[in-house]
């Protein structure tokens, strides 16, 4: 399946999950089950498992004392109309979703292209969350940029005060947080921040997805407001 269909299974997923917990939750929901599991996106059977299995327990954790099973019964029927949909489609969409100009808010995410950046386009909604996602400084093209989230389990390549360097022009206002602060590179990237007079927020990949989605759904909501 190409990328613009992964995107778009992504997105159909949200939505059976909006149905069931609201879209905020949708969004918490679906980004800790990714930190587990990649989305499966041709066989029924790896759906099936990957909804029993990591969506269940990021269910669990984050929405609570709700009856698990009645709630993944609503689920399970959306997502295989949906699979069966995009099986049978063999029209391509564009995969960037940024755009210069915007209200909503925007996301620098740098990775290696495997880490966070894929989870939140997976997680969030394109209406209300752009996101541009790049490897080094020299891919950067947002001017206006709601915050940045550097995942240090995957940008160990980069030299941290390039990265702090490259961030510094940004405004004053731009959240910027370090993912994988535990990492030697994350330990590194956060005193390069430091060093540069930018104010960061560390969080521990250790600790889970919630930390990392309350950040960003809280600076959404700001935005919003």
């Amino acid at each position: 399946m190409s990328t613009s269909a992964s995107l778009r299974l992504a997105n159909l997923f949200h939505q059976a999950l909006e149905r069931v917990v609201g879209r905020d939750a949708a969004s918490a929901v679906l980004f800790d089950a990714l930190g587990e599991a990649e989305l499966p996106e041709t066989s029924w059977g790896e759906m099936l498992a990957f909804i029993d299995g990591p969506l269940r327990v990021a269910l669990g954790r984050n929405v609570g004392s709700h009856d698990l099973d009645e709630l993944l019964d609503l689920v399970r029927p959306p997502m295989e109309h949906a699979m069966r949909r995009l099986s049978e489609e063999t029209d391509e969409m564009p995969t960037k979703r940024v755009k210069t100009i915007s209200s909503r808010p925007t996301a620098l995410v740098f990775d290696d292209g495997s880490g966070l950046g894929r989870r939140m386009m997976m997680a969030f909604p394109a209406d209300r969350l752009m996101i541009d996602v790049v490897r080094d400084v020299g891919e950067t093209r947002l001017k206006h940029v709601s915050f940045v989230i550097v995942d240090a389990t995957t940008m160990s390549a980069s030299a941290p005060v390039a990265v702090a360097k490259g961030c510094a022009s940004l405004p004053a206002d731009t959240l910027r947080v370090v993912h994988g602060v535990e990492t030697t590179y994350g330990a590194r990237l956060y005193e390069a921040f430091r060093a540069t007079s930018q104010d960061v927020i560390a969080v521990r990949k250790d600790h889970g997805a919630a930390p990392l989605v309350e950040l960003i759904r809280a600076r959404m909501s700001a935005i919003d407001a």
